[in-house]
């Protein structure tokens, strides 16, 4: 096993390599020398911090999530518990995979560590879920729960359609503003 020898700074460079090159790339045609070269970094660096390739792309992963993560909470962060929150966080939620690309193909599961993330992704899920099931709570909905679990699945098929066509899909979201007001 390579010796690993972190360098915070290091690692923060590769990921904001990585989250430079997913505006451009798929990262089926990533490779650490690409890597290394939007880094600026040699190409060892990354065994330092990362061990591999495949355990940068989880690192990049989680990185991608909390950037996500924040951008969702940033936009919900004025509005009451319901309906307007859960729109705005959508809509933050689908516009932030659309600015990765590269990083919805390892979602989706079509490049690897297809298991390592499509696992992390089950666990964020959930707990977004159980997080999405206070928002369906205060506007009355009597499985808050269950409405939570379907409304992550709509997103989730939303982002995966509009990753295909590779623009926002207008229907699609008026759909799911409709299935927000549907009760």
């Amino acid at each position: 096993m390579a010796q690993m020898n972190p360098t915070p700074g290091e690692r923060a460079i590769w990921l904001a390599a990585g989250m430079s090159l997913s505006r451009k790339l798929d990262f089926a045609a990533v490779g650490v020398r690409a890597l290394a070269l939007e880094a600026g970094l040699p190409e060892e660096s990354l065994k330092r911090n990362f061990v591999d390739l495949k355990h940068y792309m989880i690192a990049l992963q989680q990185h991608f999530m909390d950037e996500l993560r924040a951008a969702v909470l940033n936009a919900t962060a004025s509005h009451t518990p319901g309906y307007e929150r859960l729109r705005s966080g959508a809509v933050a939620y689908l516009d932030g995979w659309l600015a990765r690309p590269g990083l919805r193909g390892i979602a989706l599961g079509v490049h690897e560590p297809a298991a390592q993330v499509a696992e992390g992704l089950r666990l964020q899920n959930q707990s977004f879920s159980l997080v999405l099931s206070t928002e369906f709570h205060a506007m009355g909905w009597p499985h808050a729960v269950v409405a939570a679990r379907l409304f992550v699945a709509i997103l989730q098929e939303v982002a995966r359609a509009e990753h295909v066509q590779g623009r926002p899909n207008p229907a699609m979201r008026e759909e799911i503003w409709e299935f927000l007001r549907s009760y």
